[in-house]
């Protein structure tokens, strides 16, 4: 059962939520990887909605092919103002991130999207000095994830370039949300009972993106990674 929804947020609420930095609800005490500031990343109101019962099987593994982005692009020629059916409504700076992506963080870029429906999804785009350190940043995400979403809610793959070489990893996560912890009032899953985040390194670079499913995975294959 969903939970329900709310209001459009203004513009001072989206302000807000890029301001934390980060991405969706479970994960903002990441580093925000996705926590209640509203975002995954930041700050501190992470969904503790329990796993299936039971055993939970491995986390599913693939591959993807993508382009390498070039060492030297800026962050902000990574917002797309287009991409899976979603538009750039706007973007505001990031002003904080979670200790675990800032550590090593080079700059960092936000943007909020508005797609079908009204749907609306939230992308950042992070740089780090090199490769290692970004998909670290990866790493650490599932790690975190783990525990609280289940091994059945995670996709774990590798971007390959097109030598088939590995430029970076990818996750797809599934959160379930509930009325007693739901995703921040101005965060895109609100009102909504899954939130779907997919985070992704690309070389020194580090992406995530969260909306209702299955608009974050359909943005991630759409766009640029």
């Amino acid at each position: 059962m969903g939970i329900p929804a709310p209001a459009r947020p203004n513009a001072s609420n989206t302000n807000l939520i890029l301001g934390i930095a980060g991405g969706g609800c479970f994960l903002v005490v990441l580093v925000g990887v996705i926590l209640v500031g509203v975002m995954m990343l930041g700050a501190a109101s992470a969904s503790r909605s329990s796993s299936p019962g039971g055993p939970s099987p491995a986390s599913n593994e693939t591959t993807r092919r993508a382009a390498e982005i070039p060492a030297g692009s800026s962050v902000h020629s990574l917002m797309e103002g287009n991409g899976g059916g979603f538009s750039l409504v706007s973007t505001p700076p990031v002003r904080q991130l979670g200790t675990e992506l800032t550590e090593g963080l080079v700059n960092a870029a936000g943007g909020m999207y508005s797609g079908p429906g009204a749907t609306r999804l939230i992308q950042f785009w992070l740089s780090y000095g090199d490769e290692a350190v970004a998909r670290g940043k990866i790493d650490a995400t599932h790690t975190l994830v783990l525990p609280t979403v289940g091994a059945g809610n995670i996709i774990h793959g590798e971007l390959l370039n097109g030598q088939g070489r590995s430029i970076g990893q990818f996750l797809v996560i599934k959160e379930t949300l509930s009325p007693s912890s739901p995703a921040p009032a101005a965060h895109p899953c609100y009102g909504f009972s899954l939130c779907q985040h997919v985070y992704w390194s690309n070389g020194r670079y580090l992406s995530f993106v969260s909306a209702p499913p299955p608009h974050a995975r359909a943005f991630f294959e759409a766009g640029r990674h």
